[in-house]
């Protein structure tokens, strides 16, 4: 919990707040520096600059954040060695480390495999998980399953190209007889969200630019940019 104390904020030590500490291996006093001051460098000079209330529990929860993400590639790469034949993982640990969470591209999630080892005598375990498909809306979705939901549109594009698309050409070009089969094209909806300089995405990187940029200036610029799009709704 983050109190108030004047224009400042506060860490209300609490025993939650004592365990993380003690579990991040730091100080109490260096752990609530962290949250609730900012350092500002100016040429050779250095300032503290308390924060406020709203901006220690934006950090708090980015620590948060960046604590899961940490600890999940860990995990992934605890798997990764553990499927690694003996040789190949103690005398060279990259490879381990070559087979990580692999969420680049097209935002692939839930994808660990192995990689293949040594003088390519041997070829790793392998585990691979896929998860795809979870669209899902909450009452309050925030930016986090708005990537989520963006990533499995985008699954749903590559699908929608192999499957249905590249497939049926590749019939047509050979002169199959086949029936056509209509699908859904959420091509569209992919462009409303990543296109440039007008999809969703580069409004809100402009917005994060200028300054004293606001959810409400974000709002006004999304209504009045996309009004009329087929997959805008507001």
């Amino acid at each position: 919990p983050v109190g108030r104390s004047g224009d400042a904020s506060v860490v209300e030590k609490t025993a939650a707040f004592r365990r993380a500490a003690a579990g991040l291996g730091t100080e109490k006093e260096a752990l609530a520096a962290a949250l609730c001051v900012r350092r500002v460098v100016a040429d050779r000079d250095r300032y503290e600059v308390p924060v406020t209330r709203a901006s220690a529990m934006h950090t708090r929860d980015a620590l948060a954040k960046a604590l899961y993400t940490r600890l999940f590639g860990w995990l992934v790469e605890q798997v990764n060695r553990s499927l690694l034949p003996p040789s190949d993982a103690s005398s060279n640990p990259r490879n381990a480390r070559q087979c990580r969470w692999q969420a680049k591209g097209l935002g692939l999630v839930g994808v660990v495999d192995g990689v293949v080892c040594g003088n390519g005598s041997n070829s790793a375990l392998t585990t691979s998980l896929l998860d795809i498909f979870g669209f899902e809306s909450f009452p309050c979705n925030r930016f986090e399953q708005f990537c989520i939901n963006f990533a499995n549109e985008k699954l749903q594009q590559l699908f929608v190209d192999f499957v249905f698309k590249m497939e049926q050409r590749e019939y047509a070009a050979e002169g199959l007889d086949w029936k056509q089969v209509e699908f859904v094209d959420n091509s569209d909806c992919i462009a409303l969200i990543e296109s440039r300089p007008l999809g969703l995405l580069s409004i809100l990187d402009e917005e994060c630019i200028v300054p004293n940029g606001t959810d409400t200036a974000f709002a006004a610029k999304v209504r009045d940019r996309l009004e009329g799009e087929p997959y805008f709704v507001a």
